[in-house]
């Protein structure tokens, strides 16, 4: 009984394993393809190969140079799955939608892509939370930030501002950045224009849920006080941008 049980364990691993190999590919933005490829590819071959593996161990284990590399790559291995559980647990805190957001003197939009002249999917579900808040609050000024891709007909602002106008927002309440080409320049430039603007609290950033805990990393850098608002990503593309966003808060985390 106990044999069928780890069979059925092992072979559910697998298909798991292949499921999250597949769902990482489904949308394409280079680090998240690799960084996920790599590792559901891992450990599925990990797993499908389970006895060959052990044996390898086991024979590296018997030579002292072996249990070195072997101790060594146990550690590196779980140093790495501390950081994506440290990330993970981070990004869920900041992308959840259920503590206030309180007064707002200004909602600041985080760009994405923009597809032609068009906001793309995820840029978009940004927008539509950031028109939620900006109709709850008359008050609040509306900061877009987001420069020119080689691959973009005009700048993620622009796009970003044609959409607000479009749909009733006042020229008057949207600010433009549009030199921005990271997250960590999206709040650098626009902290310029914010204590332009007298405003350093009161600040509701909206970005994609994923994106929103290193977006409190770089707004905390240029000593901005800020709440939160997040989009939710669509479940095809989810796993593949949290992959890239470990890679890139390990890369900002280290000082890359």
């Amino acid at each position: 009984m106990a044999k069928k049980i780890a069979a059925v364990a092992w072979t559910a691993a697998e298909v798991l394993c292949a499921v999250c190999l597949v769902w990482v590919n489904l949308v394409l933005t280079n680090v998240g393809n690799i960084a996920g490829t790599l590792l559901f590819g891992g450990l599925f071959c990990a797993v499908f190969f389970r006895k060959k593996l052990l044996a390898a161990i086991r024979r590296l284990w018997k030579r002292s140079l072996g249990k070195a590399a072997l101790t060594a790559s146990a550690a590196v291995l779980l140093f790495l799955a501390g950081l994506c559980v440290f990330f993970g647990v981070n990004m869920a805190h900041y992308a959840d939608n259920s503590r206030p957001v309180g007064r707002t003197d200004c909602v600041l939009v985080l760009g994405c892509r923009v597809v032609g002249e068009t906001p793309s999917r995820m840029l978009t579900d940004r927008l539509e939370v950031a028109l939620d808040l900006l109709n709850s609050e008359p008050q609040a000024v509306c900061v877009v930030s987001g420069g020119k891709g080689r691959d973009e007909q005009l700048s993620e602002a622009e796009a970003m501002r044609r959409y607000l106008l479009d749909r009733g927002i006042s020229e008057e309440r949207i600010v433009m950045e549009d030199r921005a080409a990271s997250t960590a320049e999206n709040f650098r430039y626009s902290a310029e224009i914010l204590r332009g603007l007298g405003i350093e609290s009161n600040i509701t950033v909206v970005t994609s849920d994923f994106h929103q805990y290193r977006a409190h990393i770089c707004a905390e850098r240029e000593g901005l006080s800020v709440s939160h608002r997040s989009a939710r990503t669509e479940l095809r593309a989810l796993l593949n941008n949290v992959m890239r966003e470990i890679c890139l808060l390990a890369a900002v985390s280290f000082g890359c």
